[in-house]
């Protein structure tokens, strides 16, 4: 039975996606500042700019190594941003209002106006900031130094403003593009239905084995159109961190045997390999299901002629589906575990793009992980799945909790 006392929540989609490209952001704009200004102090000397070459260099090793291990935290580069450019500033006698005044100019600049809107809005900015500050200063090291350390906070802050403007962006036409697949495939599907279900009930002379082959058509088109459903659903819970799992004991030689019927029902032959001795798992039998069907149907949609589902005993659970194909297009490999992704491949425009996310994500959520190799000539795909533990292991468990 499930334990429904024992739900997994996955981590907000969307929250993690703009860590991400906040975090790749970030990195880039603090290795290209650090260099510029390293460039700088050659031109000038490095007394005016070593402030600076201190302060990116600890933005750019902490940008890095959050980005290499894939550490997200909103806090911490908050922290670690402000106390470094807030002690820069007072160090170098930077004036607050004059940079706080440019960076919200350029931040507005990049966000609200596009073209040469934007343009002029940037060249007025600099030029305005440029007057006021050597209005009153000579031009020397000394007053150099301020002046690109305003430039550089402005120009960071608009150029993270942009980058993440233009993802925003671009997320919103994938998604546009999703519902738009979304709605022709569901069309299609009720348009069948209607039609099998019209000729069944008009055509009285139609008989009995021909009426059910129609009938079974028309269940298939109601399957197909539930599952997109289903995915849609899945996918809203994710972005609004509303997805659960119930665990219970699950028989993953079975959940593959029912996706195998299911697949081969509608005439797709699968090669089947399926581990003796395989343990039970500890998942969620429904969401095992759902990934094995997303999985198996993209490996239908993109792959070769020739599909292999098998599963390996272990700790933890293997199930790897594969086939022929000639693989995932080079450049796709870090992308098609996103969301509203979809192949570059003209005529497999109507996958909806979120098969192999809301996959990744109901096997996280349940312990697990799935990942894509390619090996030997052959696409692979690895869902892994916890073991679920014995009686024995349970209470040996809580016997070292209750020590």
């Amino acid at each position: 039975m499930p334990n429904r006392g024992s739900h997994k929540e996955v981590a907000p989609s969307s929250l993690s996606r703009f860590l991400d490209e906040f975090q790749r952001v970030r990195a880039i704009i603090a290795g290209a500042s650090l260099v510029a200004v390293i460039g700088i102090g050659f031109l000038v000397g490095f007394r005016p700019v070593s402030f600076y070459i201190l302060g990116l260099g600890v933005t750019a090793l902490h940008a890095l190594w959050s980005w290499y291990r894939d550490v997200r935290s909103p806090r911490a580069m908050l922290v670690i941003d402000s106390t470094v450019w807030g002690g820069i500033m007072v160090l170098a006698g930077i004036d607050a209002i004059a940079a706080a005044t440019l960076t919200l100019l350029v931040t507005f600049a990049v966000l609200l106006s596009d073209g040469h809107w934007r343009a002029g809005l940037l060249a007025y900015a600099a030029a305005w900031y440029s007057y006021s500050h050597f209005a009153d200063n000579p031009i020397t090291p000394a007053s150099v130094g301020p002046f690109i350390g305003v430039l550089l906070i402005a120009g960071a802050s608009g150029t993270v403003v942009y980058r993440l403007r233009v993802w925003l962006e671009h997320l919103d036409a994938q998604r546009s593009q999703m519902l738009g697949t979304v709605s022709h495939e569901l069309r299609n599907s009720l348009t069948g239905m209607l039609g099998l279900t019209e000729i069944v009930s008009t055509d009285h002379s139609m008989g009995g084995d021909e009426a059910r082959e129609l009938v079974a058509m028309a269940h298939q088109q109601a399957v197909d159109a539930g599952e997109i459903v289903e995915d849609l659903l899945t996918a809203t819970r994710v972005e609004r961190s509303m997805l659960s799992v119930a665990t219970e004991t699950v028989d993953v030689n079975a959940e593959v045997a029912t996706t195998v019927r299911r697949f081969s029902s509608e005439g797709t032959q699968l090669q089947v390999s399926l581990a003796d001795d395989l343990p039970m798992a500890r998942a969620d039998s429904l969401r095992v299901r759902q990934i094995l069907r997303n999985v198996v149907s993209n490996a239908i949609r993109y792959g070769g002629p020739t599909i292999r589902i098998s599963t390996k005993a272990g700790s933890p659970i293997r199930v790897v589906v594969a086939d022929d194909g000639e693989g995932v297009p080079v450049g796709d490999e870090k992308t098609i575990f996103l969301p509203y992704r979809r192949s570059t491949r003209p005529h497999n425009s109507s996958s909806v793009g979120l098969g192999l996310w809301i996959s990744r994500e109901l096997a996280h959520a349940m312990g697990g992980t799935l990942e894509y190799r390619r090996v030997g000539g052959w696409s692979e795909f690895e869902l892994t799945l916890p073991v679920q533990p014995t009686p024995l292991e349970s209470v040996g468990s809580l016997s070292a909790d209750s020590r």
